[in-house]
Parts: structure tokens; sequence; C-alpha cells
């Protein structure tokens, strides 16, 4: 039963990555109304320079999707260009690696002795130069305008949804990109939602410590919500953070494995919500 559980889990995490992947797959925000003028501006600035930008991450996870369900990850990051994980749920034994590139996404499976090795244009999503940044930004409670290297404070609308919250904000086509910053100035959500409600992306960033990079959160809960799949909700809990240190991203596909194509991941991933 329990490693049922752990399989149910790393599907879920595998599907997420796929299905993020896919959302995030953005063309450039549309202009901005670019509301924000003078000292709120400069208050702006100010918070989009505390949010201090990085080469490299790497840090151990503990991913919780039910109560008494547990996976425990290593994941590495290099900013805009590479995510890395290894999924190791029983006894420190490697389950599956994930490697995604702006060309490729990779998934070695070890125990089904499974791989998926597909370029994005075959995973069915765009080639976008900025794909993987968004992505990336995202786990590790970064800023991110889609075609934008650099966001400033003309990126964004700005709003406060209540006392001591601050929203920035950029929109494309039917997606909006929504950053809320507590009154300590912490990213502490980012929320990608859609104007039909069918589909969100929730991420509730938790528990901030401080770090040569600003404050970074020690947890992560993320929420995806979407009419076709439900809701599914998961927590990341980071341990051990380096920043700019020099990992590697090894993975390599063994001899024998057999491909299996995303759509047998999504498809189970739906039975799962079910």
């Amino acid at each position: 039963m329990k490693n049922s559980k752990c399989l149910k889990t790393c599907r879920i995490l595998l599907a997420v990555v796929l299905t993020a992947t896919m959302c995030l797959g953005l063309d450039s925000c549309a202009g901005g109304r670019r509301l924000i003028r003078g000292r709120e501006t400069r208050q702006v600035q100010q918070l989009i320079d505390n949010n201090a930008p990085f080469t490299t991450l790497e840090a151990k996870l503990s991913l919780q999707q039910e109560i008494g369900n547990s996976v425990n990850m290593q994941l590495r990051l290099r900013k805009d260009s590479c995510l890395w994980l290894s999924i190791k749920p029983l006894l420190g034994i490697e389950m599956m690696r994930v490697l995604v590139t702006p060309e490729r996404c990779v998934v070695v499976n070890r125990l089904g002795k499974q791989y998926m090795d597909l370029s994005l244009d075959e995973l069915g999503v765009p080639d976008l130069e900025w794909l993987l940044p968004g992505l990336i930004n995202l786990l590790s409670n970064r800023l991110y305008v889609p075609g934008v290297a650099h966001p400033t404070a003309r990126d964004f609308e700005v709003s406060h949804p209540s006392d001591g919250i601050l929203e920035l904000s950029c929109r494309r086509g039917d997606y909006t990109l929504a950053y809320r910053f507590g009154p300590q100035q912490d990213l502490e959500k980012t929320l990608l939602t859609h104007t039909s409600a069918d589909e969100m992306v929730e991420v509730n960033y938790l528990d901030f410590q401080s770090t040569d990079f600003g404050r970074f959160p020690n947890r992560l809960q993320l929420t995806f919500n979407s009419s076709s799949q439900g809701k599914t909700e998961i927590v990341l809990n980071l341990q051990r953070i380096v920043f700019d240190g020099q990992p590697d991203f090894p993975l390599s596909i063994p001899a024998g494995y057999q491909e299996f194509q995303p759509s047998d991941l999504l498809n189970k991933f739906n039975l799962i919500q079910k």
C-alpha cells in the first residue's frame, strides 16, 4: 500500500511538472496599463530589486500529497536553462529522474524501466525562449514576466487586494500572472488564472528565512484547479538550500528501457484524480 501511494505521488508530481510547463508556455505578456507612478513606482521597483536573482539552486525536498504520504527528492535548478529532479521515495532508492531544458523534457522511470525523451514541440509545447525560466521562477519564489528578461515596475499593473497586501500582475490573452507581497515585502503568493476560471495554479510561499539572496521560503504549497482534472494540492518542504554552487545535472537512459508518451502519464493522472 505504501509503495502504491509513492507511485501515485510520483505520477502526480510528473503530471504537475508537465502541466505547469504547458501552462507557462505563454507568449509575451500584453503590455500592462502602466498605472504605477511616482512613489509607488519606487516601492514596486524596490520589491523587484529585493527579489534578487541567482544562477543555481540546490535543495532537498519532501513532497506531501496527502497525510502520511511523503516522497523525498533532490532539486537542482540553473536559472533560465535547466530543471533537474531525482525522486527517491523509499530508502534513498531512486525511482525517477526528470530533466527539463529549453529544448527537451526527459523522464527516466527506473521502477518501470521506462523513459520519455521529447522535444517541446513533440510534447505539444511551443518552443518558447521563456518557457523554462517561468517554471524555474515559479519554484524559486522569483518574479516572471513572459518575454522579459529583467522585469521592471513598468511591466506590471498594481493593486491592493487587502490591507498590507500589494499585488503585481501582468496579462497575456486569457491568462493573468499575479504576485502578492505581504507586509514584510515577501513574495507570499503566485497565481496563474484563466478568465474562464476553469484553470488556476496557486503557489503559496511559507516559512521564510534570510539568505544572501534575500528572504526565501522553506515551504511551498501548490494548488492546481482544472474543470477537467479537478483539484490537486501538494506541499514541498525545502531543506539544505544552496545558492550558486556548482551542481551537475546527470541523466542517461539505460539500455533496454521502453519509451512511453506523456499521454500515458496524463491519463494515469486523470484516473488518479477520479
